[in-house]
């Protein structure tokens, strides 16, 4: 369940920043859908969850996993 895969990488986030004392930086994907398009909601939603948990940067790639470096699918 993908819902649980980012709570259980949100938590390990949170352990993480306590046992470090260096900033945390997070690379992160778009979000897609079922039908494969762009989840808009799910990644800022995500994305401020990490921030939330102690992330103190953020980058979001801007391409959805199933397409390749060229773009297609």
């Amino acid at each position: 369940n993908n819902e649980e895969r980012r709570q259980n990488t949100i938590e390990m986030v949170k352990n993480i920043v306590k046992s470090i004392n260096v900033p945390l930086t997070a690379k992160i994907r778009l979000f897609n859908d079922d039908d494969g398009n762009v989840d808009v909601k799910t990644t800022v939603d995500f994305a401020k969850s990490l921030e939330a948990a102690g992330v103190a940067m953020i980058e979001i790639h801007g391409r959805i996993k199933k397409l390749n470096k060229a773009g297609d699918v």
